[in-house]
This record gives C-alpha cells, structure tokens and sequence, in this order.
C-alpha cells in the first residue's frame, strides 16, 4: 500500500474544502479495496470527523456514547504505530468493549487498519480504512513511515479546512468551574477570581482542575481553549 499512500499525499494536497476533500477520500477508499474510511482528530474532549461509515452507525455511536471505549482512540493514546483490528473480539472483554465490537460487526465494520499520528500540543489525529472482510487488513502490507507521513499530511490539509468540532463525550460544567474558568480566560489569578466569586484560591483551583479533567485536557489553558471553540464559556 506504499504507493496508495504517496497517492493520498498527492490527491488531498488538491482539495480545496471539505466536499472535495470527503470525494477525495471516497475514490481513493475504493481504490484500496476498503468499504469505509474515518478520520478523526482529537483534542482533549474535542474531536474532529469526517468519514463515509454508515449513518446508523454513527448515530448508535454516538447514542451509546461509543467514543468512551473505542479500542482505537484508546490504543492512539499511548501508541503512535499502525495497527490491524477486527471484529467482533475473541476472548474476554469488558461488557462495554464487547458491545461496541458486536455493533460494529453487526454494521459490517469487521477489520481495519489504523493509523495514529501526533500533531502536538497534547493533539493527536487517527485515520482508518475499514472493510466488510473480517481477513481483508490483514493482507495490507505497508511501511509504516510511510502511512505515517500520508496520513500527518491528511491531518494539516483538513486542519486547514476547518472542520466543525465536537464533544468526545457529553460534558456538564457546574457553574462554578464555569465561571472560574471564564474569569481564568481574563487571565485572573486564582487570588483574584476567588476575591470576584467570594472563593477561595484553593477552591477556585479545585473547580479549574475538575473542569480541566471533564474536558479532557492536559492543562488548565487547553480546557480554556476547548471551552472556547464550544462556546461554553
């Protein structure tokens, strides 16, 4: 698949917004003998899509609040090597694990390539290729390298797009850690926001820090920045 990946390199550098960049994906898909692609970009607990997987399914995905035990955005967590999957799973697994992985199946989503990549500032991007053939990934050979370049490419060409972003998961500030988190915005010391709430420092901290972990991210600034392009703040 070496050569299918200096192909997508050269076919997405050409797309110019996001219709062009989803027929893009759509032929060069089909070109690989896949059925399905899916790319997605994630930010803490923002994430950005776009793919041709079947519209039930992503509407159980989300339903079902699926993103919580995907095996491929947890395994992009810690590992940045392209890896094969299938399903359903073999052996023992968590309940929540295995209903995702039966559901898939159940869509015809049963094996599949993935492909990791870091994009910095605690972001990251995965794209997969996935198949109706439960045999069909793993007769794929590819450098990975290779597929890692493409597919860092792909991430800066729909960066650029600027694709419409979403919540991983649901998220519900309480209405401290929203305000704390707006005044931080103003760029106000804990001190001086527990002075405007009649806080003190180290609850306006605490309520930063539970709003940084429901957001997903790594430090109190990336939650600020995430709360903003949600406007949720």
């Amino acid at each position: 698949m070496n050569q299918w990946f200096e192909h997508l390199i050269e076919h997405i550098a050409l797309a110019t917004d996001r219709d062009a960049a989803t027929e893009t994906l759509d032929y060069l898909t089909d070109q690989a003998g896949f059925d399905w692609y899916s790319y997605v970009s994630v930010e803490g607990s923002l994430s950005r899509r776009i793919n041709n997987l079947p519209s039930d399914w992503r509407e159980l995905y989300r339903q079902r609040g699926f993103a919580g035990v995907d095996p491929i955005l947890r395994r992009s967590r810690t590992e940045m090597e392209a890896f094969f999957w299938t399903n359903p799973l073999t052996g023992q697994a968590e309940r929540r694990l295995r209903e995702y992985s039966d559901q898939a199946a159940a869509f015809g989503i049963r094996s599949g390539i993935s492909i990791p990549v870091r994009s910095g500032y605690s972001q990251r991007a995965i794209f997969t290729l996935s198949s109706k053939d439960p045999e069909f990934a793993r007769t794929c050979s590819f450098n990975s390298a290779v597929a890692a370049s493409a597919v860092g490419q792909l991430h800066a060409k729909l960066t650029c797009l600027d694709l419409n972003p979403v919540l991983t998961l649901p998220v519900q500030l309480t209405t401290q850690q929203n305000r704390c988190l707006r005044w931080n915005l103003e760029g106000k010391s804990a001190r001086a926001i527990g002075r405007l709430l009649g806080l003190s420092p180290h609850t306006v901290k605490r309520h930063l820090f539970d709003a940084r972990g429901k957001l997903g991210a790594s430090s109190i600034v990336q939650a600020a920045r995430i709360a903003t392009i949600l406007k949720i703040v």
